[in-house]
């Protein structure tokens, strides 16, 4: 506020009694004061609030001039950073208390801000068995436009850090189990495909390919239908189980093939529907081995059979060679009887030698008495001629042999 010159009536001693100059100027000052201790508790207050605030946050905040000198921070910088030994930081060193250094070091954020007048940042420092990441910004400037002063905030990441390193440690372990369960998959010995919701083939291992004549790419992306037709039938209930599928399979092929196969649902973890695994292989040569094995054994039936008839037969025919013989003793037949007696007879001995060719026959048609011996290829064929005469004669079919000296094979 200013002031102007007085008047000449105001000059005499009663206007200025009257007027009190310095009552008023007294009374100005008061109102100054009165506004300046406002303002300074006002001040005290919001820096009490300040500190509060610097001191209750919940990261690590500290003031450090253009030396590395500590100014001021806060209680969390102290239990994040410093030594709990030490008890005044202010005028020491930020890179002795904190990093335990001599000096600045090229990754130090401080030196970063205070040279480019920018914010810095660490991502990663480890310090009493705790991970921090440090950031630094400009606080004051100089009038050279200078970096007086910089805040340095800590951030405790200790928690992100160790849960970073459990899911690593987990995708690490996942992928782990995913390659031993891709090395058990090529290793198995039976085709396997895993489908989709809509039955097409996402994942198939070597042995599928190699079963069903077509490449892993090819396979992929494959209807399970177009890749076994037969199967059709059997798949329209999808979270159905299949066990033990006997299906006809030509594929690439000119033989066609007899496969087993097994099919199964997929289900997630809260029982949803997520596709199908098959698995199939290749049982052409199995069946046939069970129906030789079949075969043999009706064989072996037969022969057991045959074998009971033969030992039935074989006393009647005994009785009548005997009665045969014992009759052509006789001195009073006449010759038309005796030539029927040796008639007889020697049907007689023609029908017990194809009765004991076929007990033979019979002793080697059991399966469960296999005796590797050496054989004599010309006396089996001897020996089962005579079991097949009857059939021959009635054929009017008429067999002559040559046999040459043959080596002995081992045979059953």
């Amino acid at each position: 506020m200013g002031t102007q010159a007085l008047r000449p009536e105001e000059l005499d001693d009663r206007a200025l009694i009257d007027l009190d100059p310095i009552g008023i100027i007294a009374q100005s000052f008061t109102q100054i004061l009165e506004f300046l201790n406002e303002t300074i508790d006002e001040m005290r207050q919001a820096k009490d609030e300040l500190q509060a605030i610097f001191d209750a946050t919940g990261v690590g905040i500290s003031i450090i001039d253009s030396n590395f000198v500590i100014q001021r921070c806060n209680e969390k910088q102290r239990e994040l950073l410093v030594d709990p030994n030490l008890t005044a930081l202010s005028g020491l060193y930020c890179y002795e208390i904190y990093c335990a250094r001599n000096a600045p070091g090229p990754d130090c954020p401080a030196l970063e801000t205070l040279t480019t007048g920018q914010p810095g940042i660490v991502r990663e420092i480890k310090k009493k068995d705790k991970y921090f990441q440090v950031i630094t910004s400009p606080y004051a400037k100089g009038v050279d436009g200078k970096v007086t002063q910089i805040i340095e905030v800590s951030l405790d990441i200790t928690e992100k850090k160790k849960a970073e390193t459990a899911e690593e440690e987990q995708r690490e372990h996942y992928l782990t189990e995913k390659a031993k369960l891709a090395t058990v998959i090529e290793s198995l010995s039976e085709g396997l495909l895993v489908l989709d919701n809509d039955d097409q083939v996402v994942v198939c291992n070597l042995a599928a390919a190699k079963i069903t004549g077509h490449p892993e790419a090819e396979l992929l992306g494959k209807h399970l239908t177009d890749l076994f037709p037969a199967v059709a039938l059997f798949t329209e209930n999808k979270t159905e189980n299949l066990l033990g599928l006997e299906i006809p399979f030509q594929g690439g092929k000119e033989v066609e093939l007899l496969l087993s196969a097994n099919i199964g649902h997929l289900a997630d973890a809260e029982g949803r529907n997520i596709g199908r695994l098959v698995t199939f292989r290749d049982i052409t040569e199995i069946k046939k081995q069970q129906e030789l094995y079949h075969r043999t054994e009706k064989l072996a039936a037969i022969g057991q059979l045959s074998a009971g008839v033969a030992h039935e037969l074989n006393t009647p025919l005994g009785s009548i060679l005997g009665y045969a013989r014992l009759l052509l003793k006789d001195r009073g037949l006449s010759p038309s009887q005796k030539e029927r007696l040796e008639i007889i007879a020697e049907q007689t001995k023609k029908s017990s030698a194809i009765i004991q060719a076929l007990l033979r026959f019979a002793r080697h048609s059991n399966p469960a008495q296999k005796i590797m011996a050496e054989c004599d290829l010309n006396r089996v064929i001897d020996r089962v001629l005579p079991v097949l005469a009857t059939e021959l004669l009635k054929r009017k079919i008429e067999i002559r042999t040559d046999l040459k000296p043959l080596p002995a094979v081992v045979t059953d």
